[in-house]
């Protein structure tokens, strides 16, 4: 599978099953958090969703789309776009989901310390 990125430190995978008022609001959230390092944000969505892609990426110039090529679960999208994202560490979200201003860069910032660690869970 081609990936969509060169390697960065975060890789922010959305995966949109759901109204495009819950994804507007998911990447809000997402990029009005102050990431310093480099990251990539990839929405996923299947092609019975319809996404406005020009109404979507003034809010995150940086967005990248990719559409399955069939309706899939929750989990074959996660997959999918594993392998078009070149992240040391995934991020994933589903569409409906908000993040706390600084969550993301806390996270990133635990999973430095803790090699150890192979998986992290954030509070809901």
């Amino acid at each position: 599978m081609e990936s969509l990125w060169q390697t960065t430190k975060l890789g922010i995978i959305i995966v949109h099953h759901q109204a495009q008022a819950n994804l507007k609001d998911c990447l809000q959230s997402v990029c009005q958090n102050d990431i310093p390092f480099e990251h990539q944000i990839l929405v996923v969505y299947d092609p019975s969703i319809s996404i406005s892609e020009n109404e979507l990426r003034p809010i995150c110039p940086e967005l990248k789309f990719w559409e399955n090529r069939a309706n899939t679960i929750y989990a074959s999208s996660c997959n999918q776009a594993a392998g078009k994202t070149r992240g040391e560490y995934l991020l994933f979200l589903n569409s409906g989901t908000t993040i706390s201003k600084n969550s993301i860069v806390e996270m990133v910032r635990f999973m430095d310390k803790h090699f150890e660690l192979g998986l992290l869970g954030s509070k809901i």
